[in-house]
């Protein structure tokens, strides 16, 4: 037995750490077999075992989005280059694709959970990944075998990122173009129903049907579309009975039950603010009255009846 192992004795050392399992320890050998066979004079398979050794770095729950893409631009930088999964060979250029789409889905999820990116922003983010795994097509995903984590092919990405981005677009323009955000979410019911996500596609469909619904305000007439964006129900009291729209207009004015009228939003804040002032001088009235009573009481006279 030689008392030091060759590189390449290293290195298939190390990949066997990888088939089982163990990438933590697989890592450090990469780095020792690199060293190994650059002194060597081997450098096209010391480089490969330096990528080796930063691919087990990325392992699932212990990856940042930089090193993914300082990984994916050093193998832009490498040339011809083959890595093997274990199942199958893929070239360096390929693997950098994905992670560099691995590194945009990464930063899109940690923007989405932090709350602060805007819907145009999203979609910009999702429409690039849609856009990169529909180009890669049917290749097995890199890093989901080589982590053992099953066969992925790269289009089934596709329709996720597909619904999401066609939400983060009708969530942009809901609010200045309620139809042409219906037509998104309508889409992306349709994406979420090729994932097999049947709530998410339901909760599209309801806000398809909000968003498409077209009414004509009670008060004005003015019409819009976009149920709680352009307009919305405000509901009537029992003793109002049979409500019909006004000016025979095709445009409803009223909701399906007859309980609720259609009010554009102009209106609706008009007859808030007069509730809100109503409210407020009656209140007002009744503290005048309870302080009345009050300065009566402490004067020892008898307190006034009656509100």
């Amino acid at each position: 037995m030689p008392l030091f192992r060759s590189g390449d004795e290293q290195f298939r050392r190390a990949l066997d750490l990888v088939h089982r399992g163990e990438f933590e320890k697989a890592g450090p050998r990469f780095a020792e077999a690199s060293e190994r066979l650059r002194k060597e004079g081997l450098i096209g398979e010391a480089n490969l075992a330096a990528v080796y050794a930063r691919l087990v770095e990325l392992r699932p729950g212990a990856v940042s989005p930089p090193r993914v893409r300082e990984l994916a631009q050093t193998l832009r930088q490498m040339g011809p280059l083959v890595v093997s999964s274990g199942a199958r060979e893929i070239p360096g250029a390929q693997l950098a694709a994905e992670l560099e789409l691995t590194a945009a889905s990464l930063e899109y999820e940690a923007a989405a959970r932090s709350g602060r990116s805007s819907p145009d922003a999203r979609a910009q983010s999702l429409q690039y990944l849609t856009a990169g795994f529909r180009q890669l097509g049917d290749v097995v995903l890199f890093l989901p075998e080589f982590f053992g984590q099953g066969s992925t092919p790269a289009a089934s990405r596709v329709p996720y990122y597909a619904a999401l981005s066609e939400e983060a677009l009708g969530e942009s323009q809901q609010s200045h173009d309620p139809l042409g955000a219906a037509e998104h979410f309508q889409a992306a019911q349709s994406w979420w129903q090729q994932v097999g996500d049947t709530p998410r596609a339901a909760a599209c469909a309801a806000r398809v049907g909000h968003l498409a619904l077209r009414a004509k305000c009670w008060f004005c007439g003015r019409e819009g579309s976009g149920h709680g964006i352009q307009f919305v129900s405000l509901p009537v009291g029992p003793e109002a009975t049979s409500l019909v729209s006004p000016n025979a207009s095709p445009l409803p004015s009223i909701d399906g039950t007859g309980r609720s009228l259609f009010a554009c939003k102009a209106c609706c804040t008009s007859i808030s603010a007069l509730a809100d002032r109503v409210a407020q001088q009656r209140v007002a009235e009744l503290d005048q009255k309870i302080q009345q009573q009050l300065r009566q009481l402490a004067a020892g006279l008898r307190p006034l009846t009656g509100t």
